[in-house]
């Protein structure tokens, strides 16, 4: 058997909580295993000294914790709000907080739109000029049909 299981047994022969049966196995153990043996007579020991260290209390003991228990005046009003206070000003600054980020977020969102509104009008331009410097317009007709009336067709 191993000696964790032998000191599982010990803990049990001293709190009293070993079978009679596993007794006999407890004590052959011991008497194998020399680490068990060292154990059982320090916790025996132990065991005997705190039998014969127990203070009883005195029976005023129990009155005087009764009437303190009793004196204990409560807590004003004010001194729970005091307290509560910095819980207070601990969520009044959360929400501070909270309100500025959505407001933070919602600007970026706004100029995010802007700034793509601000490109696709860009590359428009762009692509104009492109067409402009290269010269890639359609060549333009006049035609016209009417003594005074001029009538301009491009072709693209």
């Amino acid at each position: 058997m191993t000696t964790d299981k032998v000191i599982v047994l010990i803990n049990e022969f001293i709190d009293g909580e070993l079978p009679k049966e596993k007794e006999n196995v407890l004590f052959t153990e011991l008497g194998i295993n020399e680490i068990a043996r060292e154990y059982f007579k320090k916790i025996n020991s132990l065991k005997i000294v705190t039998m014969n260290q127990t203070e009883t209390f005195p029976n005023e003991l129990d009155k005087k914790i009764l009437t303190k228990m009793q004196s204990v005046q409560s807590v004003p009003f004010i001194s729970k709000i005091k307290s509560g206070a910095v819980s207070y000003i601990s969520y009044a600054l959360l929400l501070i907080a909270l309100l500025t980020g959505y407001y933070i977020y919602e600007d970026a969102n706004i100029s995010k739109q802007q700034l793509e509104l601000a490109k696709t009008r860009i590359e428009q331009q762009d692509n104009l000029l492109k067409v402009i410097f290269t010269n890639q317009l359609a060549p333009i007709t006049v035609k016209p049909e009417y003594e005074n009336e001029i009538i301009i067709e491009a072709r693209m």
